[in-house]
C-alpha cells in the first residue's frame, strides 16, 4: 500500500524574508500556494431536468448568496502574503454570473467546452464564475457550471459552495472528515507514498505527461444502484467499484484494438478530503492524496475489484490520510511546497482520480438534478483528470483530457460497459437478481 503528503495544514508562507501582511484573514497553505502557482481552477458541472431559470433570478440569488460567504470575497494573494487578503471588489453579477445559450447547431458538450476554456475573473474581482447553460431547442432541462480559483478550494470546498449558491433549499454537501490518529501502519503507508513520488512511474506512453493550452471534458453514466448492487454482493464499496470499473476501462483503451494482452497497473493519485465538520466553505485546500496503482493488469473486474478494495480498505483501516494531515500540521511551508511539487508530477503519476458524493435530492428553481460532475483543470500535476461523481442516484464518470489524447470517448464507454457486464454476470449467477 501507498500514500501521499498533499494536505491543507497552517504552517509558515514557505517563501522567505519578511512577509507583506495585506490582511489578518486565514494563513495561505502550502497546496493553496501550490495551485495559485499552477493557475489552477476546480468546480463542478450540473445537470437539471426542469424549465431553465430566468436569468435575471438565477444571477440575483447566486450574488446575493456569494456575499455571504467569506471565501468568495476573497482575492488572490501575491507571491509574498502569509495570508489571504479581501477582495477590494464585492462579488458581482455582471462579472461572476453569466450565460451562454446555445445555437442550434452547437450541442451542450461544445457549449460546456467552450465555458471551460473562459478565463476565470481576476484583478480586483475575486476568481470564480457560474454559467446558467441552455439551449434554445431543448426548454425541459439545462446546465450550470461553477468554476473557482483551485488556490481558494479544494473540490469538496467547491461542491459545498456551489450548493450553497443553487439548492432551492440548504442541503448537505459532501460527508466530512473526522480526524483521528493514524495507526503506525497508517503513518509508514504515508511515508511510502511520499517515498516512491521520488520515483517515476511506468511509463504509459499513450498517457501525456505534460499540461496541455486547454483540456477537454466528457462523460459517462450508470445508475448508482448498479454499483451499489456489485459493492453489496463482492463486499466492497461503491466507490471500489467505479475505480474498478476505471482499470478494466484503462485496460481496454491501452489494449484497443486488440481484447487480449498484458497491460501493466497505473499508478494514480486519490484525492481524500481532510475538511471537517468547521471547514466546510473555509478558504483553501484541506485534502491529501493517496498512490494507488490502479490495477490495469487484472484481467477481470473480479480481480480488480478485489486489488482495489484490499488497498483502499487498508487506508481506512489506518487512517493513512491523517498522518499527512499531522504532517503538514508541523512541516516548514518551504519543504511542505517542495513536498506537493514531487507528489503532483505527472511522471510519478499521470492521472489523478477524484469521487465524490452528492446529496440525492435537491432542486434549483424548482428543476431536479439530474446528474452532476467534479471537474478540474489540467495543470502540471494532473495532464488528465478523471473524476467520479455520485449525485441523484447517477455515477458520472467524467473525463478532462488533453486534445492530443487517443480516443479518449472510448474511456468513458469501457467504463460504463465494465459496469453493465458485472452487474449482468452478478444477475446471472443463482440468486444474483435484484
Amino acid at each position: 500500500m501507498a500514500g501521499a503528503g498533499l494536505s491543507g495544514g497552517t504552517g509558515s508562507d514557505g517563501q522567505g524574508g519578511t512577509a507583506v501582511k495585506r490582511s489578518t484573514g486565514p494563513v495561505v497553505d502550502p497546496v493553496a500556494r501550490w495551485f495559485l502557482r499552477e493557475e489552477a481552477s476546480v468546480g463542478l458541472v450540473f445537470d437539471f431536468r426542469g424549465p431553465v431559470p430566468p436569468f435575471g433570478s438565477f444571477a440575483a440569488r447566486v450574488s446575493h448568496r456569494a456575499a455571504a460567504l467569506p471565501v468568495l470575497r476573497q482575492s488572490l494573494p501575491e507571491r509574498r502574503d502569509r495570508r489571504w487578503p479581501p477582495s477590494e471588489a464585492p462579488p458581482a453579477g455582471s462579472v461572476h454570473v453569466r450565460h451562454h445559450r446555445s445555437s442550434h447547431a452547437q450541442d451542450m458538450e461544445d457549449a460546456t467546452n467552450r465555458v471551460l476554456r473562459e478565463p476565470l475573473p481576476g484583478g480586483v474581482h475575486p476568481a470564480w464564475d457560474m454559467w446558467l447553460l441552455d439551449d434554445p431547442a431543448d426548454g425541459a432541462s439545462f446546465r450550470v457550471c461553477y468554476r473557482v480559483h483551485h488556490g481558494l478550494l479544494d473540490g469538496v470546498g467547491a461542491a459545498n459552495v456551489a450548493l450553497t449558491l443553487l439548492a432551492d433549499r440548504a442541503v448537505p454537501g459532501p460527508r466530512a472528515h473526522h480526524p483521528a490518529f493514524p495507526t503506525p501502519r497508517g503513518a509508514l503507508a504515508a511515508a511510502t507514498g511520499v517515498a516512491l513520488s521520488r520515483r517515476s512511474a511506468q511509463h504509459w506512453a499513450e498517457l501525456p505527461t505534460r499540461r496541455p493550452p486547454h483540456g477537454h471534458f466528457l462523460f459517462r453514466d450508470v445508475p448508482e444502484r448498479m454499483a451499489r448492487t456489485l459493492a453489496m454482493t463482492y463486499g466492497t464499496s461503491v466507490n471500489d467499484v467505479g475505480l474498478a470499473a476505471l482499470a478494466q476501462a484503462l485496460r481496454a483503451w491501452r489494449l484497443s484494438p486488440a481484447t487480449t494482452g498484458t497491460c501493466p497497473d497505473l499508478p494514480v493519485l486519490v484525492p481524500m478530503t481532510l475538511r471537517n465538520d468547521l471547514q466546510t466553505c473555509a478558504v483553501g485546500n484541506h485534502f491529501t492524496t493517496m498512490r494507488l496503482r490502479l490495477p490495469c493488469s487484472a484481467g477481470t473486474f473480479d480481480e480488480a475489484l478485489r486489488r482495489v478494495h484490499r488497498r483502499t480498505s487498508t487506508w481506512r483501516r489506518t487512517r493513512a490520510r491523517d498522518s499527512a494531515r499531522l504532517a503538514f500540521g508541523v512541516l516548514p511551508g518551504r519543504f511542505a511546497g517542495r513536498l506537493c511539487d514531487r507528489m503532483a508530477a505527472a511522471t510519478s503519476a499521470p492521472v489523478t482520480v477524484s469521487s465524490i458524493t452528492l446529496p440525492a435530492t435537491f432542486t434549483c428553481h424548482g428543476a431536479p438534478l439530474r446528474a452532476a460532475a467534479l471537474l478540474s483543470s489540467l495543470h502540471r500535476g494532473s495532464p488528465t483528470y478523471v473524476s467520479l461523481t455520485r449525485a441523484a442516484g447517477v455515477i458520472r464518470c467524467a473525463l478532462h483530457h488533453a486534445p492530443s489524447l487517443r480516443d479518449p470517448s472510448t474511456i468513458t464507454q469501457h467504463w460504463e460497459q465494465a459496469v453493465h457486464k458485472a452487474r449482468r454476470d452478478v444477475a446471472d449467477r443463482p440468486g444474483g437478481g435484484e
